[in-house]
């Protein structure tokens, strides 16, 4: 029988090392985010101490390398017939809601498509996903005004919420649910639930405060998006730009790839790499035009991608409102201050018409 609610367990906070070494021995090997110094990176985790618990997303996309790598073999041909394989599974401990957002999103580019792409498919078999609510907001954070919010709500197995004294577990999926019914687990009582909700209340009240000089605007984002696209403010907001590409790189939902042919001694490989749409060359056709030859109008398209087709297509944001390409770009380029301008330009356009 489908559960109408979700189930949401807890545990004493500092049984989580008790917790780690169980799902090591139980279930699978446990990787996640880990702090090194000022840095967040991934790797094996070995215990507590070795965990970044809550704060906010890493710099790096790790749900993009783990899912869509930079490079990866998608074709071997003249020779052996090359198939991905499910690899031995893992669980990832420390995933954000804006990464699980991501993930959604790629569900729908390479899963919930005719065909669909197996090498994506047989990563997703591979990991379990235990995530983590934000107990941190950084100045570059807006998953508030995307659609989204600092506490993941689908795509993980478990998602943990650090309270004080305790930590809340709520279930996403079967193997979740198996997880704390075997590990000795107590049901969170509703006042357990209400704190924990009153907490993510204050967190989204963080984002908002951060970004209190650039949102709420006053039309959609879709709508300024459609409704301005030969404003000048992209031509304004793009001259510090220098096409570099690290705001796609760094984005968790910028999925664009190419593909290109290796000759090996016995086999040819055709391989597949991440690419931008920022690169001159990205969208260049195969008899020399290029319908975004200027460095605005690939600046403008990154915007229409994710505020504009994204929503068309697939009915989501493709921005998580993450805010890594604020915090990588060498130009000082702030999303946030392109949306407000064509808002602004909205807003005095609208005034003068009423005169």
């Amino acid at each position: 029988m489908r559960r109408e609610e979700p189930l949401i367990c807890k545990i004493p906070r500092e049984e989580l090392g008790k917790f780690l070494k169980w799902l090591e021995d139980n279930h699978a090997p446990v990787y996640g985010l880990k702090k090194e110094g000022e840095k967040v990176t991934f790797g094996k985790i070995s215990g507590p101490h070795d965990i970044y618990l809550g704060g906010v997303r890493s710099l790096h996309p790790y749900t993009k390398t783990l899912f869509l790598p930079p490079r990866e073999r998608v074709a071997r041909y003249f020779g052996e017939e090359d198939l991905p394989t499910v690899e031995e599974k893992k669980i990832i401990f420390g995933f954000k809601a804006c990464d699980l957002r991501a993930l959604a999103i790629y569900d729908i580019m390479f899963d919930d498509t005719v065909p669909s792409d197996p090498f994506y498919l047989a990563k997703r078999e591979s990991y379990y996903i235990i995530s983590f609510d934000c107990t941190e907001v950084l100045p570059t954070c807006f998953c508030v005004f995307v659609d989204g919010n600092p506490y993941p709500e689908s795509k993980f197995d478990l998602n943990l919420t650090l309270l004080e004294d305790i930590i809340i577990m709520e279930v996403g999926s079967p193997w979740g649910e198996e997880v704390v019914k075997k590990y000795p687990t107590w049901l969170a009582e509703p006042e357990d639930i209400k704190r924990r909700d009153l907490f993510r209340e204050e967190m989204k009240k963080k984002v908002m405060e951060v970004n209190k000089e650039f949102f709420p605007l006053s039309k959609p984002l879709t709508y300024l998006l459609r409704t301005h696209f030969d404003s000048p403010v992209w031509e304004e907001k793009s001259q510090t730009c220098v096409a570099c590409g690290g705001c796609t790189a760094i984005c968790p939902t910028c999925y664009c790839y190419t593909l290109y042919d290796e000759e090996g001694e016995k086999t040819n490989e055709r391989i597949r790499i991440w690419d931008y749409c920022q690169y001159p060359g990205f969208a260049q056709e195969a008899g020399g035009a290029n319908p975004r030859k200027k460095r605005m109008e690939r600046f403008r398209h990154r915007y229409a991608h994710k505020f504009d087709y994204g929503m068309v297509r697939k009915g989501v944001y493709e921005c998580t409102g993450c805010g890594r390409c604020i915090s990588v770009c060498p130009g000082k380029i702030d999303m946030r201050e392109v949306l407000l301008a064509l808002d602004q330009e909205e807003l005095k356009k609208g005034k003068e018409n009423a005169a």
